[in-house]
C-alpha cells in the first residue's frame, strides 16, 4: 500500500519569491488575457459590421430583382475587397496624412510597380513623387472589361494585383499581362483609339493614371 506523505513546507526563500513574483505574474496574465479579448471583440465587431453591410446589399438585389448570377458576382466582389483590399481601411489609412506621410505611404504600397514598370525607368524620384499622389487606385472582378477597343484612350493602367488578358478582334485572349505591366499608354499619349480589349481575368487592383495628371507631371518635370 502507497502512503500519502504531507509536502515539506516552504522555505523562507521560496516564501519570499512567491511573495514577489506573485503579484507580477497575475499583472502579466491579467494583462495578455486583456488584450487577447480586445483583440477577438474587435475582429467580432468587424466581422458583425460586414455581415450587416453584406444583408444591405443582399436586399438591394432581392428588391432589384437581379439575376443570380449577377447577384454572386456583386457577393464575391465585395468579399474579395473585404479580405485583399478592404476600401473602408484604406480611407482611414490615408485621411488626414501630411502629404509628405502620403506619399511615403504610396510609395511603399506601389514599391514594386515603380521598380518593374519600365514606364517609369527614366523618371526622376521628384517625378515619380507627383506621380504617385494622381494614381488612383480600382478595382476590377474576373471579366470585367477595362478598356474597349476603338474607344478613345485617356487613361494608362498599371496593374498591382491580379492578372488581365489583352484580346483580339474576335474576342479571344492572345496575351496575359500581371504584376507590374501596364496597358493603354499609346492610346492615351496620342489620342488615339484603343488598338485593343483589355480584359480582368482574375480579380485585379490596379493604378490608373489619367492623361491630365500625365501631362501636367510628365512632360513639365520630367
Amino acid at each position: 500500500m502507497i502512503l500519502t506523505q504531507d509536502r515539506q513546507s516552504y522555505d523562507n526563500g521560496e516564501l519570499i519569491c512567491l511573495v514577489a513574483l506573485g503579484p507580477f505574474a497575475a499583472f502579466i496574465f491579467a494583462f495578455i488575457f486583456g488584450n487577447t479579448n480586445l483583440i477577438v471583440q474587435r475582429a467580432l465587431a468587424l466581422e458583425t459590421r460586414h455581415h450587416e453591410h453584406m444583408s444591405f446589399i443582399r436586399s438591394a438585389m432581392d428588391s432589384l430583382g437581379l439575376p443570380k448570377e449577377l447577384q454572386f458576382r456583386i457577393t464575391s466582389y465585395h468579399h474579395y475587397l473585404r479580405l485583399h483590399h478592404n476600401p473602408s481601411a484604406y480611407d482611414s489609412l490615408f485621411k488626414g496624412l501630411s502629404v509628405n506621410l502620403l506619399v511615403e505611404l504610396k510609395l511603399f504600397l506601389f514599391r514594386q510597380l515603380f521598380i518593374s514598370a519600365t514606364f517609369f525607368k527614366d523618371c526622376s524620384s521628384s517625378l515619380i513623387q507627383q506621380i504617385v499622389l494622381t494614381l488612383q487606385e480600382c478595382t476590377y472582378s474576373p471579366g470585367d472589361i477595362i478598356i474597349l477597343r476603338g474607344q478613345i484612350g485617356r487613361e494608362v493602367f498599371f496593374i498591382v494585383k491580379g492578372k488581365c488578358e489583352v484580346l483580339n478582334e474576335f474576342g479571344l485572349p492572345f496575351v496575359t499581362l500581371k504584376h507590374g505591366d501596364y496597358f493603354g499608354e499609346i492610346a492615351m499619349l496620342y489620342e488615339q483609339r484603343r488598338g485593343a480589349t483589355v480584359r480582368a481575368s482574375t480579380y485585379c487592383v490596379l493604378g490608373r493614371l489619367d492623361k491630365t495628371a500625365f501631362d501636367r507631371y510628365f512632360f513639365s518635370k520630367k
